[in-house]
């Protein structure tokens, strides 16, 4: 007796899923895989290709600034993770520092803070525009010197 085409298309859907069901890798197969994996890997990177790997992952990992991307607006960029674990660490250190030299001076710095307020208010802005000023003003006099303006 041959089979109809309705039976021979239910076989073969049949026969399929019983393929498919037993392609699936057992938990054997995988773990002889990794295995295999893990012996043949040092056939495939020498130490060389290793040692440049780890240091192109650390100097990614520490140095390169990180990028947050945004999704409105500009992204932002904030310093490399050592240069700011550096940072972090200095600060601390620093205003230890800084406190110990005031602590140290402190006759010192009340007597300029005192010449400092005896000028007054006018007499401390004039003193600090002077100082922003006068190099902006030095370079504008050479130039006019170069152009021949001033003589």
């Amino acid at each position: 007796m041959s089979e109809t085409t309705m039976q021979r298309a239910e076989r073969l859907a049949d026969e399929q899923e019983d393929r498919a069901l037993s392609v699936t890798p057992t938990v054997d197969f995988q773990q002889r895989m990794f295995a295999r994996i893990r012996e043949q890997i040092g056939d495939l990177m020498t130490d060389e290709d290793l040692k440049k790997i780890v240091e192109s992952a650390v100097e990614k990992a520490f140095f390169e600034p990180v990028i947050i991307r945004k999704t409105y607006g500009p992204d932002e960029t904030k310093p490399a993770p050592m240069v700011a674990m550096i940072r972090d660490l200095l600060v601390e250190r620093v205003d230890n520092v800084m406190k110990e030299y005031i602590a140290a001076n402190g006759d010192r710095i009340d007597a300029m803070l005192k010449e400092q307020l005896g000028k007054g208010f006018h007499g401390m802005i004039e003193e600090y525009w002077n100082s922003k000023l006068s190099n902006a003003l030095n370079q504008f006099q050479t130039q006019l010197y170069s152009l021949g303006l001033l003589k």
